[in-house]
């Protein structure tokens, strides 16, 4: 895999990241030639390429299990996101001063080729490796609007609860959609939703989830 060695600028924050440096070609390349991410790769588009945050080296010990575990031919060979360019725009603005997002209107989307590597039942992908990608995937939507909140608000964010249900198997290999939106805001609690879409459009399993955010210093 030609970008298997990719670094993580650490001068970047995750917005500055996710908007400024590009998605690697090789999973561009091959996810727009998959029917399913072609509608949101066009140009006119509502969605914005950007890079899956996870599976970069940040130098330290952080993300390891997506950046080294599950970035080889036989996990996850491909992986590409995109986020609802409304959301990138949102910027100087307050994450709760916003259109919520939907399943029909995902505030983030992750494109993932899905290998033999990953099988619990035979031919079957491993319930516990779709409950990862889908926490993963709410935890790069949500970043995207911590980030965005004031400097004294922007504490670190904590998974509290995934209520999964899972309505069909996984069948691998193939390729795989996860739509994430931050369905609403109430304080520090920020509550998330997120399915596992096949190319067929048929749901394969979805989670409803509550991150809890630290107390600002001030208030410890």
């Amino acid at each position: 895999m030609g970008d298997m060695q990719r670094k993580y600028p650490t001068w970047h924050g995750y917005f500055e990241f996710i908007t400024t440096v590009a998605p690697p070609t090789e999973s561009v390349n091959f996810f727009s030639a998959q029917p399913c991410a072609h509608p949101y790769l066009q140009d006119t588009s509502a969605y914005k390429p950007i890079p899956f945050f996870s599976q970069y080296d940040k130098g330290d010990t952080s993300d390891t299990f997506f950046n080294e575990t599950l970035r080889t031919a036989r996990t996850i060979p491909h992986a590409l996101a995109v986020a609802r360019k409304e959301v990138l725009n949102l910027r100087d603005k307050a994450a709760d001063e916003r259109v919520t997002g939907s399943a029909g209107q995902p505030d983030y989307v992750l494109f993932v080729h899905l290998a033999s590597g990953l099988n619990g039942y035979r031919d079957t992908v491993h319930g516990g490796v779709l409950a990862s990608l889908l926490d993963e995937a709410l935890g790069c939507c949500v970043e995207g609007f911590r980030q965005q909140l004031k400097a004294g608000e922007r504490t670190a964010l904590y998974t509290a609860n995934l209520n999964i249900s899972y309505r069909a198997p996984v069948a691998s290999p193939g390729v795989y959609i996860v739509k994430a939106w931050l369905a609403r805001r109430d304080g520090r609690k920020w509550f998330l939703e997120a399915q596992v879409v096949g190319e067929d459009g048929k749901i394969r399993a979805d989670v409803k989830s509550l991150w809890v955010s630290e107390k600002p210093r001030a208030a410890l």
